[in-house]
């Protein structure tokens, strides 16, 4: 970063993430990564507040009002000017960012009647950045509408300065080049369900009580992330023994986002997450759901060992700190990466479940908020499916999004928390 504003002292560049560097060459036709997080309030919302709101927040984190720019060698953030849009929600979610673009940063904010959303493309932050800012916002909001009037307590003060940890790159912070990286698995299963008609993407969200999953997942002896994943798993393997023989792939894995800042110390607000991929082999035959919840839990627990997440941030940051790819023009390294992705990314698992965990608030604003959710960046055309959690006082909302014409899995998935005793109530 060596361009800084005299003013503010604040750099006017940023280079990509480690998590975010794969993204410029990826992105394409229906595959956006761009994620929305929801926050639906008890009263409708005033635009003019938002719009003031916005205002103020935007300013508050400079590290997002960028448009992205590349070099001869790497891709990279640079500050605008430009301020984020409030648009008035459509049907159309997660669509795509014109990338490259100087006229439109990479988030937009979107308001239906009692619901205000925030879209973020994952070369700027992971959910754990976007909560932070969505926190700040709401309680500006709920300021200007002078339905609170108590400092920000637990969030990010709207009028504080950025602290330069906001926009460091943590996964370089922990890079460790002493230590082995970690091997890479077999390929997974890959559902073949047909793909729908363009525009694919759509999503399915159904609520549920939060503290009656969490007893259930107790009743397993696991937490409420590890019986989710278990749930998809078990749903998985269900369709499995309903396709076609040839068809049939015996692993099936489930990528779950894991947030760093839980296990390292940081304060950033771009990427700092991983995955770990809890895995069933089919190939040694059926397993019970409570087998399944014991192999969840045992492999998530054994992957967010601090040292273990130290091997995939040494595999991770080791590859991009390789002189070799280091000399090689962005076009090539776009072509390379865009390889790599569908070769050794997309092709190890076979759906995606993110958790954002039980949101809270300081009491004043929370009591403004009804429920929270998030819907997951739309799947590429192999793994098709993928799920986001979120839950926010009594509320846990469970989304689906989807490329693909076939309902079975969430169908499959809710059914199945239905038998278990959970009540589920289809919102969309």
């Amino acid at each position: 970063m060596k361009r800084v504003n005299p003013r503010t002292g604040e750099p006017e560049w940023f280079r990509l993430d480690n998590a975010a560097k794969i993204y410029p060459a990826v992105i394409g036709g229906e595959f956006t990564a761009v994620f929305r997080i929801s926050a639906t309030l008890k009263d409708e919302i005033i635009y003019s507040a938002l719009a003031n709101a916005i205002k103020k927040v935007a300013a508050r984190f400079p590290y997002f009002n960028v448009t992205l720019s590349h070099g001869f060698f790497w891709y990279y953030l640079e500050k605008t000017s430009v301020m984020p849009r409030l648009y008035a929600d459509s049907n159309e979610i997660c669509t795509a960012f014109p990338i490259g673009s100087k006229k439109e940063v990479m988030y937009r904010i979107m308001v239906r009647q009692k619901t205000l959303s925030l879209e973020f493309v994952h070369i700027l932050t992971d959910g754990g950045g976007a909560l932070e800012f969505m926190k700040t916002l709401l309680w500006q909001y709920l300021t200007n509408c002078g339905k609170i009037n108590t400092p920000p307590v637990g969030i990010i003060d709207p009028d504080s300065n950025p602290d330069p940890e906001e926009y460091e790159d943590s996964f370089s912070r922990y890079f460790n080049r002493k230590i082995p990286s970690t091997e890479n698995p077999k390929p997974a299963l890959h559902i073949p369900f047909n793909l729908k008609n363009k525009p694919r993407f759509s999503a399915m969200t159904a609520e549920t009580d939060a503290a009656s999953v969490n007893a259930k997942a107790k009743s397993y002896g696991i937490s409420v992330t590890e019986y989710l994943v278990a749930v998809y798993l078990y749903t998985l393997q269900e369709i499995f023994h309903k396709m076609p023989e040839k068809k049939r792939r015996g692993i099936i894995r489930v990528q779950v986002p894991v947030n760093l800042r839980n296990h390292f110390k940081s304060r950033t607000m771009r990427n700092f997450s991983l995955f770990v991929v809890p895995e069933v082999d089919l190939r040694l035959g059926k397993f019970t759901f409570r087998d399944i919840c014991e192999t969840v839990s045992h492999m998530v627990r054994l992957e967010t060992h601090p040292l273990r997440i130290s091997r995939i941030i040494k595999r991770n940051v080791g590859s991009e700190k390789n002189i070799i790819v280091r000399l090689m023009p962005v076009f090539i390294k776009r072509v390379i990466l865009s390889l790599a992705y569908h070769t050794f990314g997309s092709g190890l698992f076979t759906g995606v479940l993110t958790n954002m965990g039980r949101i809270d608030f300081p009491h004043e604003t929370g009591n403004h908020v009804d429920a929270f959710s998030i819907t997951p960046p739309p799947a590429n055309p192999k793994v098709k499916i993928s799920c986001g959690v979120a839950s926010y006082a009594d509320k846990m909302r469970i989304t689906f999004g989807s490329v693909a014409q076939e309902k079975v899995l969430e169908k499959e998935f809710f059914r199945f928390l239905t038998n278990e005793g959970l009540e589920v109530r289809l919102l969309s």
